[in-house]
């Protein structure tokens, strides 16, 4: 037996004479992770549509991108969007949100759009019913957040994917250049070689011959 396995089955033994530790050790950590699970799991990872806060946009900006936060933080899974007719407005949705016909206020500013194109963040407005619990209020705005910074992030992403493969194009493109001038050179070259030698055996050709006199 090993050393550590010694130590290990001693302890081992120390703590079955110990009842309120065993308790201490094991009992309270699980009763502690099952109450917390039940409590939030409703919250936080519910299937049901119904456990889902209820989500108004106000949507101000009216373009692509505020349509794109839209989908997005109704597709994170805390949220199912309420589309009331018509649209109502930033007080309206304050009213209705103190009326307890909804959970949640987003509002989507009028520039949204263009944020997002410049690959920036747009400053969404999350309202919350102030009977929402604080952790999942936390959760809630977290979301929104994580959702438009997300956006933001896949646009410099994908400007940069293309950066990318523009700055690889070019630099194929360069090679290819650097070995059609290589080719243009040694066409060049093997041209004057030719035009040397040419020369030389003409000039053989030509060159006077001596005769002697007597």
């Amino acid at each position: 037996m090993t050393a550590f396995a010694a130590v290990a089955l001693r302890e081992l033994r120390l703590l079955a004479r110990d009842p309120g530790g065993l308790i201490m050790l094991f009992v309270l950590p699980a009763v502690f992770i099952v109450t917390l699970s039940v409590a939030l799991q409703g919250a936080f990872s519910s299937d049901r549509e119904q456990d889902r806060l209820r989500v108004l946009f106000v949507d101000e900006d009216h373009g692509e991108g505020s349509r794109k936060v839209r989908d997005a933080v109704t597709a994170a899974g805390l949220f199912r969007a309420v589309a009331p007719t018509p649209p109502p407005t930033r007080s309206d949705a304050q009213a209705g949100l103190a009326d307890g016909r909804w959970d949640v206020v987003v509002v989507l500013p009028k520039g949204t759009t263009r944020a997002l194109d410049l690959e920036q963040a747009a400053e969404a407005e999350v309202i919350l019913d102030p009977v929402v619990a604080p952790e999942v209020a936390r959760a809630a705005e977290g979301t929104v957040r994580g959702v438009v910074l997300g956006l933001a992030l896949d646009g410099m992403k994908g400007r940069l994917e293309g950066s990318q493969k523009s700055l690889a194009e070019s630099q194929e493109r360069g090679r290819e250049l650097e070995r059609a001038i290589a080719q243009e050179r040694e066409r060049a070259a093997a041209m004057a070689r030719a035009r040397v030698a040419g020369m030389g055996a003409a000039a053989g050709r030509t060159a006077p011959t001596g005769t002697g006199t007597g």
